[in-house]
This record gives C-alpha cells, sequence and structure tokens, in this order.
C-alpha cells in the first residue's frame, strides 16, 4: 500500500467510523472490507495526492454531507457524485470562485443538516461562531450527534470520543482566547522614540 492509498483509507476510517455500516452487513468483516475497498478505488480516481489532498478532502467530506441525509455509510455512487464535485473546486483556477466552506457549514448548521464534527468542536466550530453561528444551535447539533454515537458505539468509545472533542474545543477557545489578549497587549513601536541628537549619540 502506498502513501496515497494509506492516508485516503486512513481519512476515510475516520469519517465512517462515524457513521453506521448496512444492516446487511451484520458482524461481517469481509463486507466492510470490501467496501471499504471499493470507495478507494473511486476516491484514487479523483484524490490529488501529496499536500492537496487535505484541502481536496474537507471540500470532498462536505459535498458528502451534503449528498446523504443519514448518519449511514454512502453509497458508492454518492462518494463518486462528491468526489467528482469536489475535483470540479478543488483545483486551482487563477482568479475565479472558491468554495467557503465557513459559509456553506453555516447554511448547513441553520438549515439542519448533515455536518462534520469538526465543524461542531475546535477550532471551525469557533469559526461557525465568529460567522453568526448560535451556541445554542451548535449546542443541539452536537447533543444529536452524541445521541447518534450512542446508538452505535459502545458507551466507553463513546464517552472517550465526546471528552475528546470537548477538550479540543477548549483548548482551541483557550488559544483563540490568548490570541485576542496577545492582540490587545501588543506595544505599538514609538517611531519618535529618539530624537535625532540622541540617535547620532547611539552611533560610534
Amino acid at each position: 500500500m502506498n502513501l496515497h492509498v494509506h492516508d485516503l483509507t486512513s481519512r476515510l476510517g475516520e469519517y465512517l467510523a462515524r457513521r453506521v455500516p448496512p444492516k446487511s452487513f451484520g458482524g461481517d468483516e469481509n463486507l466492510k472490507s470490501e467496501q471499504m475497498n471499493e470507495y478507494i478505488r473511486i476516491l484514487r480516481r479523483f484524490a490529488p495526492e501529496g499536500d492537496a489532498l487535505a484541502a481536496w478532502w474537507r471540500t470532498f467530506a462536505d459535498r458528502l454531507s451534503d449528498e446523504t441525509d443519514t448518519w449511514a455509510w454512502p453509497s458508492p455512487k454518492d462518494v463518486a457524485r462528491a468526489a467528482r464535485a469536489a475535483g470540479s473546486t478543488a483545483k486551482p483556477t487563477g482568479g475565479g470562485w472558491k468554495p467557503d466552506s465557513v459559509t456553506i457549514n453555516l447554511a448547513r448548521l441553520n438549515a439542519g443538516q448533515p455536518i462534520g464534527e469538526d465543524w461542531l468542536w475546535g477550532r471551525n466550530a469557533l469559526r461557525l461562531e465568529a460567522a453568526g453561528a448560535s451556541r445554542h444551535v451548535l449546542r443541539q447539533r452536537r447533543v444529536q450527534l452524541a445521541e447518534g454515537m450512542a446508538e452505535t458505539y459502545p458507551p466507553d468509545q463513546v464517552r472517550a470520543k465526546l471528552l475528546d472533542l470537548k477538550a479540543r474545543h477548549e483548548a482551541a477557545r483557550r488559544e483563540d482566547e490568548d490570541s485576542q489578549v496577545i492582540r490587545r497587549d501588543a506595544v505599538i513601536p514609538d517611531k519618535a522614540a529618539f530624537s535625532k541628537s540622541e540617535l547620532e549619540a547611539l552611533v560610534e
């Protein structure tokens, strides 16, 4: 497995871990593995390699959330459609239009549409707040996502995941508050702090 496939598999695994596999799979890990392989074959047709993958994946995940109405694993057709759309918007187009992920996810949040956990906790959640998202609405969506996790995973896993997300969010908020304090306390140098004679005296 090359690095590109490994990266795709890792990202896809994290995405699917938050969703419910088809009931027809039962406990058959082989069926899950075969489905994962089908997804990866689709993604390899569209996903860029290297540094461009991270930005492409964010767009792909956003598009895929638009395509799916439930927390179930997506259909291969939905994956292909989202991957194709991500490929058409993630590539640089000079001075052309680029999707605004904050605007897209703010609209999705307010419309009650599926939204990724990275937009409910952490730095992206703070970006949504700065763009006008209601903290009350954000908390409601976190509770909904937590309830979905509780229906799918064992209590210990859900508790650990939610504690991690909460800690990540609190750390992002502290970092944001610290940066604001630094900006407020920044001292603007006084360009007229020295007279010409004082400067001349400091020069040999």
